[in-house]
C-alpha cells in the first residue's frame, strides 16, 4: 500500500513467512497475488528475492499508473511467468533511472536482483540527482523568464519613446500648418503682413 510521498506500508501479513539469518528461502503452497509473484514464488519457493520482485512490480505500477497484466487472466499470467514469456514494458523515456532499477528487480534469475539494502542506496542517490536536476531546471526557467521580461520592458519603452517623438513631430506640423491662417500678432504670415502694410500706405496717401 502506498500513501503520501510514495511511502509504502505493508498491510497484509497473512501469507508472510519468517526467515532466520541463514535461510535462503521457504517452501509454501501459497503465493499471494499472482501479478506480484515471482516465477519461483509461483513454484512455491519463496525468498527475499521474491519480495524484491514484488517491489519491482509495485514500482512499475507507480510509474505507469496501471495495473500489471490487467488484461490477462490468472492462468495466463502464471503460464507467462513459468515460461518466461511475460515481461513488463518499462517507459524508459519517462523515468530512465527508476526504470533501470525496476527492471533489475524483476530479473528472471533471483540472483540477479538487487538486495533491499542496495535498493535503498541506489534510490537515495537517484533521489538526490533528481532533486538537483529539478533545481537546475527551475533556475533555468526563472532566468529565461527574467530575460523575456527585460526584453519586453525594453521593447515597450522603445515603442513608447517613438510614439512620443511622433506625437511631438505631428504637433509641430499642425502648428506650422495653422500659423498662416491666423490674422493676429506674430503668427501672421509674411505675405499677409506685406499686404496689410501696402493697404495702410495707400489709405494714408488717399487722405487730404
Amino acid at each position: 500500500m502506498s500513501g503520501h510521498h510514495f511511502r509504502n506500508t505493508v498491510a497484509d501479513f497473512g501469507l508472510s513467512k519468517l526467515l532466520n539469518d541463514n535461510a535462503k528461502h521457504v517452501l509454501s503452497d501459497q503465493f499471494g497475488t499472482v501479478a506480484y509473484s515471482s516465477p519461483e514464488a509461483i513454484n512455491g519457493n519463496h525468498s527475499k528475492a521474491s519480495d524484491v520482485w514484488a517491489f519491482g512490480v509495485m514500482l512499475w505500477e507507480l510509474i505507469t499508473l496501471e495495473r500489471p497484466y490487467s488484461k490477462l487472466s490468472v492462468p495466463q499470467i502464471m503460464a507467462g511467468m513459468m515460461l518466461n514469456t511475460l515481461h513488463l514494458e518499462w517507459p524508459r523515456h519517462l523515468w530512465p533511472g527508476l526504470c533501470a532499477i525496476g527492471e533489475r528487480c524483476v530479473a528472471p534469475d533471483p540472483a540477479a536482483r538487487p538486495s533491499f539494502a542496495q535498493l535503498e542506496e541506489e534510490l537515495v542517490v537517484l533521489e538526490e540527482a533528481m532533486r538537483e536536476e529539478s533545481r537546475r531546471r527551475i533556475l533555468l526557467e526563472r532566468a529565461a523568464a527574467s530575460t523575456t521580461a527585460s526584453t519586453t520592458a525594453s521593447t515597450t519603452a522603445s515603442t513608447s519613446s517613438k510614439a512620443v517623438a511622433a506625437a511631438d513631430c505631428r504637433a509641430q506640423e499642425v502648428t506650422a500648418a495653422a500659423a498662416p491662417c491666423s490674422p493676429f500678432g506674430a503668427a501672421v504670415a509674411p505675405q499677409t503682413a506685406d499686404f496689410m502694410t501696402d493697404a495702410g500706405a495707400s489709405i494714408a496717401e488717399a487722405q487730404p
